[in-house]
């Protein structure tokens, strides 16, 4: 399990195009979060289930301390990506 001393750079964007834009990362990790979240102890026998909820757990404590925004939808999971400082204009 990881330490609780989050760097910032957990999960940064690479920001390289559009797949590694904010918004596209937030997509991916949404969808992450929603499938580990349908591997339970309902379907599956072992330790594997309580694995599972333990790294998604952990992922998801990181990634709030990272500053993205995670919030619980009927479908699953919706993550956004932290926000930014505007620049004065």
């Amino acid at each position: 399990m990881a330490d609780k001393t989050t760097p910032i750079t957990f999960c940064e964007p690479w920001c390289a195009g559009l797949n590694s834009e904010p918004r596209a990362v937030a997509k991916r990790l949404s969808a992450m979060l929603t499938a580990l979240g349908k591997v339970d102890d309902h379907i599956i026998k072992g330790s594997l289930p309580d694995e599972v909820r333990e790294f998604r757990m952990s992922v998801h404590e990181r990634l709030k301390a990272a500053g993205w925004r995670i919030t619980g939808t009927q479908n699953g999971w919706k993550v956004l990506p932290p926000l930014t400082p505007r620049r004065k204009r």
